[in-house]
């Protein structure tokens, strides 16, 4: 900028603050203006608006399983949110029991741990935002009563928070739920809480969707 007399115009990320800044340069004299601007938000939005379109298209392919498709939005969600782990949980037909289909991030032994739990007023997020059918918001799941239960497992893997988002249909039954867990204690911004309803809306399509191919499936069989 200032050896040429132009102004320069760049974004770049930042991994130690985890933002994104766009940085303009202004030459002035033997010198130059430099501003700076926080657009972590935009560049988000943008990475999720994409990562969107790829799952769709994924999603539109016969071929391409549920617990694949699903597998790479939870993998894109946890590159754009870096510290979040993420993971979806189907409530099993006997509509009692749940089981995770995908927690790309999660540790193993946690993941199996909730596997076939029984749902209930207080049984972790996810148990509980199935029974009240609403988002449940554990800031800190070593004070919060609703992992009473599951609290010493919680701990031994180092998990701090967990919200939890039901996944309902047209008939208001509930198909499973997305979760965002982080090793420390966080309440969620209101820029995720609005990027978590796109997130279950689109799952909603998806589990819908392949549903409705593996009846049509069976059928044809």
């Amino acid at each position: 900028a200032i050896n040429d007399g132009i102004t320069v115009n760049f974004e770049h990320y930042i991994p130690a603050f985890q933002r994104w800044l766009e940085t303009s340069v202004y030459p002035f004299s033997q010198g130059g203006f430099i501003y700076f601007r926080d657009i972590t938000e935009r560049k988000k939005q943008e990475q999720l608006l994409e990562l969107e379109k790829e799952v769709l298209k994924i999603n539109a392919h016969p071929v391409a399983s549920l617990k694949t498709t699903v597998d790479y939005f939870l993998e894109g969600l946890e590159k754009a949110f870096p510290g979040m782990m993420c993971s979806v949980v189907m409530l099993e037909e006997d509509r009692k029991t749940i089981r995770h289909l995908s927690a790309p991030g999660l540790p193993v032994e946690f993941a199996t741990f909730i596997n076939g739990r029984q749902i209930g007023p207080d049984t972790g997020s996810c148990g509980t935002a199935i029974i009240r059918k609403q988002k449940v918001l554990t800031v800190d799941m070593a004070t919060d009563p609703l992992w009473a239960q599951l609290r010493t497992v919680a701990g031994r893997f180092g998990m701090g928070s967990c919200w939890s988002f039901p996944i309902v249909d047209a008939q208001e039954n509930v198909l499973a739920t997305i979760a965002a867990y982080h090793r420390y204690p966080k309440a969620p911004s209101e820029q995720e809480l609005n990027m978590f309803d796109r997130v279950s809306n689109l799952l909603r399509v998806i589990i819908e969707n392949k549903n409705a191919e593996a009846k049509i499936r069976i059928s044809n069989e």
